[in-house]
């Protein structure tokens, strides 16, 4: 695949050789590594206020060719399009955990701002990511990083079970065991060591973690030349449980950041040198205090939820520090108060089987229904709630978010009428949303 314009059907103009083709104004150009269809369109559609377009650069080809090979391409690309025009990069981005690093290094050389790359590698790897906090006298988690199973057991005996292993570099939870003994973490180096990860590197260690207990949060930020803004924050139960099974996400909710977790994750993104763009941080509320799971240094996986409730996300505060730079600095660093309460609710399947169209379209006729989310987010109408038009869809047992079927975005002003909503989703999951596989025949799109 090859660069393009992010946006199918938009004008992109064609190689133009015309001579006397009369000069146009500068037109500028952010260019996106990764991420999918849904998130590219509307950053774009947030840039094209400012008169600003999207280049779409693949992550696997960012990873191939490097950041010096990957300028040298773009320029030529831009260039090929109507030479008459003066064309300029005023931003990067990255959707890929992958490519933090590659995006780091192409910001610099095209001259825009950017993080220093040669600190990329504390906002990536999770046991940097923790050291680093440290240095710096922060609450940090206890963890060991090692590809070594006897190292492992030990550092387990020594602080207690239950504990998490996880590769250092993979993301959405894949990878991510809950042990509770000797033999758990056994399998758990068995299964994550030399297998390629979600972000397509391969696992050459992992880190053994504490079980963190509290309440969780989900901050989402962006940052410009180290003036953080908060967009939207999310809480709900902790996604791996002592007793659970697999990393299970339940409900998100819309929520106001305390005061000690606006500083707390302002001085995490100064600990990891995070300046500039887009992080998506999971924050847990202990005894001790605030203390950071991981740090996402690129927007929130999933569309933006809060635009509903807050008037803004966090796609549209990055298009703004890109493109109108004094706007996003007089912006409010915490969000505005809610106009609605909302609930991101994940769905959970215990079969394989199907989720079908009738079972979509029940979901989506609940009165406090106001989006599906990840896998189920295509099935958006253009406007309002109409126009969705439904597909089975095949499913698995969830054991972790990749294997969740989709979330369902509810939003009310009554807590109750909420609240009702969630217990028919949980309810219907229990009894008939789902259908199970040798009643359904080999039907349905994956998830």
């Amino acid at each position: 695949q090859v660069l393009h314009w992010a946006m199918a059907g938009a004008d992109r103009g064609s190689p133009c050789h015309d001579a006397e083709a009369k000069p146009q104004a500068r037109e500028n150009f952010v260019v996106l590594i990764g991420g999918s269809e849904g998130k590219r369109r509307l950053l774009e559609e947030y840039l094209q206020q400012y008169g600003i377009r999207l280049v779409f650069c693949p992550s696997n080809m960012m990873q191939e060719r490097g950041s010096m090979h990957m300028k040298a391409e773009i320029e030529r690309f831009l260039a090929s399009h109507d030479p008459n025009v003066l064309r300029s990069v005023v931003g990067v981005a990255t959707f890929m955990d992958a490519t933090i690093a590659a995006a780091d290094e192409l910001a610099r050389l095209f001259g825009v701002p950017c993080n220093d790359a040669a600190t990329s590698l504390c906002r990536r790897n999770k046991a940097s990511m923790h050291e680093a906090l440290r240095s710096v006298g922060l609450e940090s988690m206890r963890q060991l990083p090692t590809a070594s199973v006897s190292e492992a057991v030990q550092w387990a005996n020594d602080h207690g079970y239950p504990v998490v292993v996880k590769p250092v570099d993979s993301s959405g939870s894949d990878g991510v065991c809950v042990c509770r003994c000797d033999q758990d973490i056994e399998q758990a180096l068995a299964s994550v060591l030399n297998v390629v990860n979600a972000e397509g590197s391969m696992n050459t260690m992992v880190v053994v973690e504490e079980l963190l207990q509290g309440v969780e949060f989900v901050v989402n930020t962006v940052s410009l030349d180290g003036h953080h803004c908060i967009t939207d924050v999310w809480t709900g139960p902790p996604k791996c449980q002592p007793d659970g099974v697999g990393v299970i996400f339940d409900r998100q909710d819309l929520a106001a950041p305390s005061r000690d977790l606006v500083a707390y994750s302002f001085a995490v993104l100064d600990a990891l040198h995070l300046r500039h763009g887009a992080a998506h941080l999971e924050i847990m509320v202990t005894q001790r205090g605030p203390v950071l799971i991981e740090c996402n240094a690129r927007a929130s996986g999933d569309l933006p939820r809060c635009r509903a409730s807050l008037g803004r996300d966090q796609l549209e505060a990055l298009a703004m520090s890109m493109a109108d730079p004094e706007a996003f600095l007089s912006l409010p660093q915490e969000p505005p108060p809610a106009t609605l309460r909302m609930a991101a609710i994940f769905l959970r399947s215990d079969c394989d089987g199907i989720l079908p169209a009738s079972s979509l379209e029940r979901l989506s006729q609940l009165r406090t229904f106001q989006a599906f989310g990840r896998h189920l987010r295509n099935f958006r109408p253009p406007t309002g709630k109409q126009g969705m038009r439904f597909r089975d869809i095949r499913v698995g047992p969830t054991d972790r978010l990749s294997s969740c079927p989709g979330v369902v975005l509810l939003g009310c002003t009554d807590p109750e009428v909420l609240e009702e909503d969630v217990q028919r989703i949980r309810d219907w999951e229990a009894t008939d949303l789902y259908c199970a596989m040798e009643a359904a025949g080999d039907n349905g799109e994956d998830v």
